[in-house]
C-alpha cells in the first residue's frame, strides 16, 4: 500500500523529506571546533581575516556587512551581518582582534546544542525586561555561551527545559571569560545589587533553578 501511495504522489514526499532536513542557519559547525567558526578564532583572528572570511562565506549577505553602532561595554569596534537564510552575526575587536562572535535571531532546541558541546558548566539568570528574565549557559573552558529570554511566573524559580528555543550563540576568547561575566550581568549587579558569587550558579541539568 505504501509502495503505491509514493508512485502516485513522489514529488509530495520528495518536498516533505526536504523540508523535515532543511538546515538551520547561521551553520554552528563548519570545519573548526568552537569557539572557532569557519576558521575564524577568538582571540587570534585579525579584523581584516575576519572581514575577508565573511565576504567569502555564500551564507552571508555581503551587503549586510557593516561597522555597527550597537553599544557593548567592553568592544567599541563592533561588525554584524545578516544571513542569507536568515539569523544574524556580530563581531566584537580589541585592537583589530577578534574577541567574540555572536549568531543571533536563532531557535535551537536546547537540547540540540547540548547534544552539539555537551552539558555547559554555570548558569546564569539576570533582569530583562517586564516580567521577563535572560538564562545564560556558560561553557568555561571552550568559550561558549548560549542566551534566550523566557516569561517569569509568581515563583521564585525558573524551568529551564530540553525543548526551551536558544536565540542567541556566542564564541569568546576563554581568556576574556571574566569580562564576558561581568558584561552579561552588569544589570543585574548595577541595578539590583546581586553579586556574581548569588548569581552564578552550576548547571545541574534541566529543571528549576532559582532566581536569585
Amino acid at each position: 500500500m505504501i509502495r503505491k501511495i509514493l508512485k502516485l504522489f513522489p514529488l509530495f514526499f520528495t518536498i516533505m523529506i526536504s523540508s523535515c532536513n532543511q538546515r538551520l542557519y547561521p551553520s554552528i559547525v563548519l570545519n573548526c571546533d568552537p569557539p572557532c567558526w569557519g576558521e575564524v578564532i577568538p582571540g587570534e583572528s585579525a579584523k581584516s581575516f575576519v572581514l575577508e572570511t565573511l565576504r567569502e562565506n555564500p551564507e552571508i549577505d555581503r551587503e549586510s556587512i557593516e561597522n555597527s553602532l550597537i553599544p557593548q561595554f567592553s568592544f567599541p569596534d563592533v561588525v554584524s551581518w545578516s544571513f542569507s537564510e536568515g539569523g544574524e552575526g556580530i563581531a566584537y575587536f580589541d585592537n583589530d582582534i577578534l574577541m567574540q562572535i555572536e549568531f543571533r535571531k536563532l531557535k535551537y532546541p536546547l537540547d540540540y546544542l547540548i547534544t552539539e558541546f555537551g552539558d555547559p558548566d554555570y548558569v546564569f539568570i539576570t533582569p530583562y525586561w517586564g516580567r521577563e528574565i535572560n538564562i545564560w549557559l556558560l561553557y568555561e573552558d571552550q568559550g561558549i555561551l548560549l542566551s534566550y529570554t523566557k516569561k517569569l511566573n509568581l515563583s521564585d524559580f525558573v524551568k529551564i527545559g530540553s525543548q526551551d528555543k536558544i536565540s542567541t550563540i556566542a564564541y569568546f576568547d576563554p581568556k576574556i571569560e571574566d569580562r564576558i561575566i561581568k558584561d552579561i550581568t552588569r544589570s543585574a549587579r548595577e541595578y539590583y545589587g546581586k553579586s556574581l558569587e548569588v548569581l552564578k550558579q552550576p548547571w545541574t541539568g534541566y529543571g528549576e533553578f532559582e532566581i536569585r
